[in-house]
């Protein structure tokens, strides 16, 4: 049981032998991800995994499942998912395993900690100063210039970015909120990739066509942006409530091209 387990007393040799044998588990995953002859992926539709197949069960039992159930588990869920590291797999996101990555992976996860101060995190601090200093050597930038977190992902580094501006042109937010703002809009590609189709009146974004005739790059360089009536007559009737005059939406616009703030380019 996991009851014997590191921290337990005498749960040394048990735990060694767990992981051990769940290391086996990933090196042999790993093997097959790289062998092209494998399958990307062993596919099974929803129902099927939530039924059970030989022995995968998702259900949740009200008892705590032993040790070798666990070990079944890892296997079935690397077998019944996709193997982004294969060399047949192809994402617009990710694709491919770096084992010095991995490698990485599992000592973060063994750390167990967050980067919250030097006093929690010594090691990672230090770590992350110095990888941002370096990249930002790369750019071009001075120490004096430059600074910078990691994030998680493309929509939080969106996100990131476009607080940074709002704060830049209306720093008086910090103390004040959003109530003391005008509305803001940001204008975006026709190809960009969003995740919501909500809008309130303080997070509008909008599609602008190509159609619409005027130099993006005007626009994007500064704040504030033009407001609708200042834009080009095109001809054609907007797509976008937001470029139609409807700031103040407080519904969601249906199959219109408004979303949130937080998108993906």
């Amino acid at each position: 049981l996991s009851d014997n387990l590191l921290p337990s007393k005498e749960g040394e040799d048990l735990t060694k032998c767990f992981l051990l044998r769940v290391v086996n588990i990933l090196l042999h995953y790993i093997e097959k991800t790289f062998d092209v002859k494998s399958k990307i992926l062993d596919f099974h539709h929803p129902h099927q995994l939530l039924e059970g197949l030989d022995g995968f069960d998702l259900e949740l039992s009200d008892r705590p499942e032993s040790l070798e159930q666990l070990l079944v588990d890892c296997t079935d869920t690397l077998k019944y998912g996709v193997k982004t590291g294969h060399p047949r797999y192809f994402n617009q996101l990710s694709s491919g395993l770096d084992v010095i990555g991995l490698a990485g992976e599992w000592l973060t996860a063994t750390a167990n900690t967050n980067m919250f101060t030097y006093e929690i995190a010594p090691v990672f601090t230090i770590m992350e100063t110095v990888l941002l200093k370096k990249m930002c050597e790369i750019i071009g930038w001075r120490e004096t210039e430059a600074d910078g977190i990691f994030s998680p992902g493309g929509s939080i580094s969106n996100l990131y970015g476009i607080l940074v501006a709002r704060y830049k042109q209306y720093p008086e937010i910090k103390a004040k909120g959003m109530a003391v703002l005008p509305c803001i809009v940001l204008f975006v590609s026709e190809q960009v990739i969003v995740s919501d189709s909500f809008v309130t009146p303080w997070t509008v974004a909008c599609l602008a066509p190509l159609s619409m005739g005027f130099p993006r790059q005007k626009y994007w360089s500064g704040l504030p942006f033009p407001s609708p009536g200042d834009l080009p007559d095109p001809g054609i009737e907007p797509e976008s409530p937001v470029l139609a005059g409807g700031f103040f939406i407080t519904e969601p616009p249906g199959e219109s091209h408004c979303c949130m703030l937080n998108v993906i380019y």
